[in-house]
């Protein structure tokens, strides 16, 4: 402590403790600035892939002969890029002929 080898800032969190069957202890905590991080990531790709499924939409109403399924194809590529898929999915309005994100 004296050394300033340790910043009590870090221990503000909760710690709690995992027992494993093999004897193993590990004492773990919720790092709010890494989740802090995370989020504005996650946030990031959100704006990002509505961008892109904006860019579809508009392209599909200004060409008629354009094809939904390719728009379609192109925006779930997009998606599985980003790693969304798990909790965003995709859908296609026919008769508007648009893309719709939706999110779980």
């Amino acid at each position: 402590m004296e050394q300033n080898v340790f910043q009590l800032s870090l221990f503000d969190e909760a710690l709690s403790e995992v027992l494993l069957d093999n004897g193993k202890r590990y004492i773990v905590k919720r790092n709010p600035i890494r989740a802090d991080e995370i989020n504005k990531n996650r946030q990031s790709k959100m704006l990002k892939l509505n961008k892109i499924i904006s860019e579809r939409n508009l392209y599909l109403e200004e060409h008629s002969r354009a094809k939904l399924s390719a728009a379609l194809n192109y925006c779930n590529h997009k998606l599985q890029c980003m790693n969304l898929q798990s909790w965003n999915q995709l859908e296609i309005d026919e008769k508007l002929r648009t893309i719709r994100l939706v999110t779980d």
